[in-house]
Protein backbone atom coordinates (compact mmCIF):
# COMPACT_ATOMS: atom_id res chain seq x y z
CA UNK A 1 0.00 0.00 0.00
CA UNK A 2 1.75 3.13 -0.87
CA UNK A 3 1.71 6.59 1.38
CA UNK A 4 0.14 9.33 0.08
CA UNK A 5 2.21 11.88 2.13
CA UNK A 6 6.03 12.39 3.18
CA UNK A 7 6.54 13.99 6.11
CA UNK A 8 9.37 15.27 8.30
CA UNK A 9 10.13 17.61 10.87
CA UNK A 10 13.56 18.85 12.11
CA UNK A 11 14.77 21.26 14.98
CA UNK A 12 17.14 23.35 15.02
CA UNK A 13 18.02 26.30 16.53
CA UNK A 14 17.67 29.13 14.00
CA UNK A 15 16.05 28.76 10.24
CA UNK A 16 17.77 31.35 8.24
CA UNK A 17 15.78 32.80 4.47
CA UNK A 18 18.96 33.60 1.97
CA UNK A 19 18.25 35.44 -1.00
CA UNK A 20 18.22 32.95 -3.22
CA UNK A 21 15.21 31.45 -1.43
CA UNK A 22 16.70 28.66 0.11
CA UNK A 23 16.54 27.92 3.71
CA UNK A 24 19.81 27.57 6.00
CA UNK A 25 18.68 25.17 9.17
CA UNK A 26 21.09 26.37 11.55
CA UNK A 27 22.33 23.86 14.78
CA UNK A 28 20.10 20.52 14.16
CA UNK A 29 19.36 19.66 17.38
CA UNK A 30 20.34 15.82 18.16
CA UNK A 31 16.70 13.85 19.47
CA UNK A 32 17.85 14.17 22.97
CA UNK A 33 18.82 17.21 23.64
CA UNK A 34 20.62 17.32 27.48
CA UNK A 35 19.62 20.93 29.71
CA UNK A 36 21.79 21.87 32.57
CA UNK A 37 18.58 22.54 34.95
CA UNK A 38 15.15 22.18 34.85
CA UNK A 39 12.80 24.59 34.62
CA UNK A 40 14.77 26.68 32.29
CA UNK A 41 14.41 28.12 28.67
CA UNK A 42 15.52 27.45 24.99
CA UNK A 43 15.81 31.38 24.03
CA UNK A 44 14.99 29.89 20.45
CA UNK A 45 13.87 26.68 18.76
CA UNK A 46 13.13 26.43 15.25
CA UNK A 47 11.02 23.92 13.89
CA UNK A 48 11.13 23.24 9.69
CA UNK A 49 8.72 20.72 8.64
CA UNK A 50 8.51 19.21 4.59
CA UNK A 51 5.37 18.13 2.85
CA UNK A 52 5.27 16.04 0.10
CA UNK A 53 2.23 14.85 -1.84
CA UNK A 54 1.47 12.86 -4.72
CA UNK A 55 0.01 14.95 -7.45
CA UNK A 56 -3.08 12.92 -7.46
CA UNK A 57 -3.73 12.96 -3.83
CA UNK A 58 -6.15 15.85 -3.00
CA UNK A 59 -6.29 16.40 0.97
CA UNK A 60 -9.24 18.88 2.22
CA UNK A 61 -7.06 20.24 5.41
CA UNK A 62 -4.31 20.33 6.08
CA UNK A 63 -1.96 21.79 9.83
CA UNK A 64 0.99 21.79 11.60
CA UNK A 65 1.61 21.65 15.15
CA UNK A 66 4.47 21.71 17.57
CA UNK A 67 3.00 20.42 20.85
CA UNK A 68 5.57 21.76 23.78
CA UNK A 69 5.43 19.96 26.92
CA UNK A 70 3.10 21.94 29.62
CA UNK A 71 2.51 24.64 27.20
CA UNK A 72 -0.45 25.32 24.53
CA UNK A 73 0.56 23.90 20.73
CA UNK A 74 1.83 25.95 18.15
CA UNK A 75 -0.55 25.46 15.82
CA UNK A 76 0.02 26.61 11.37
CA UNK A 77 -2.87 26.10 9.00
CA UNK A 78 -1.98 25.10 5.63
CA UNK A 79 -5.05 24.94 4.20
CA UNK A 80 -4.43 27.70 1.57
CA UNK A 81 -1.26 26.57 -0.05
CA UNK A 82 -2.19 22.83 -0.91
CA UNK A 83 -4.05 23.93 -4.44
CA UNK A 84 -1.17 25.87 -4.95
CA UNK A 85 0.97 23.69 -4.49
CA UNK A 86 -0.81 20.86 -6.57
CA UNK A 87 -1.54 23.00 -9.31
CA UNK A 88 2.57 24.04 -9.81
CA UNK A 89 3.52 20.53 -9.26
CA UNK A 90 0.90 19.78 -12.03
CA UNK A 91 2.24 23.00 -14.25
CA UNK A 92 6.22 21.54 -14.50
CA UNK A 93 5.68 18.17 -14.45
CA UNK A 94 7.08 17.83 -11.23
CA UNK A 95 6.58 13.58 -9.63
CA UNK A 96 5.05 15.44 -6.19
CA UNK A 97 3.83 18.28 -4.59
CA UNK A 98 5.97 20.19 -2.13
CA UNK A 99 4.77 22.60 1.39
CA UNK A 100 7.65 23.65 3.36
CA UNK A 101 6.19 25.25 6.72
CA UNK A 102 8.83 26.60 9.04
CA UNK A 103 8.26 28.69 12.69
CA UNK A 104 10.69 30.26 14.88
CA UNK A 105 9.55 29.94 18.58
CA UNK A 106 11.17 31.92 21.37
CA UNK A 107 11.34 31.73 24.48
CA UNK A 108 10.63 27.95 25.01
CA UNK A 109 9.69 27.53 28.23
CA UNK A 110 10.89 23.67 29.70
CA UNK A 111 9.00 23.36 32.70
CA UNK A 112 10.16 19.77 33.35
CA UNK A 113 11.67 16.48 31.50
CA UNK A 114 9.66 14.97 28.39
CA UNK A 115 9.05 15.53 24.85
CA UNK A 116 8.69 18.00 22.17
CA UNK A 117 6.83 16.59 19.00
CA UNK A 118 5.85 18.43 15.65
CA UNK A 119 2.84 16.87 14.08
CA UNK A 120 0.89 17.07 10.72
CA UNK A 121 -2.62 16.98 10.47
CA UNK A 122 -4.22 15.89 7.14
CA UNK A 123 -7.61 15.26 6.61
CA UNK A 124 -8.39 15.04 10.32
CA UNK A 125 -5.49 11.99 11.04
CA UNK A 126 -2.33 13.14 12.82
CA UNK A 127 0.99 12.16 11.59
CA UNK A 128 3.85 12.40 14.46
CA UNK A 129 7.12 14.35 11.94
CA UNK A 130 9.75 14.44 14.53
CA UNK A 131 10.28 14.18 18.48
CA UNK A 132 13.05 16.03 20.78
CA UNK A 133 13.36 14.40 24.25
CA UNK A 134 14.46 17.10 26.38
CA UNK A 135 15.81 16.07 29.97
CA UNK A 136 18.30 17.24 32.74
CA UNK A 137 21.79 15.78 33.23
CA UNK A 138 22.07 13.45 35.73
CA UNK A 139 25.97 13.82 35.89
CA UNK A 140 27.47 16.65 37.07
CA UNK A 141 30.08 18.79 34.74
CA UNK A 142 33.23 18.20 35.35
CA UNK A 143 35.54 20.25 37.30
CA UNK A 144 39.50 19.95 36.43
CA UNK A 145 41.55 20.22 39.76
CA UNK A 146 43.45 23.69 40.74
Amino acid sequence: MRRPFSIVALFCEDIREEKSGQDTLVGILPDNLVVGTLPGILPKLGVYFRIQLEREDSPQTMKVRVKILRVPAVEMSLDHVIDAAKQYAEQEALPFASILAKSIISPVPIQASGKIEATAEIDGVEYICGMLSVHQSTTMPFAPPD
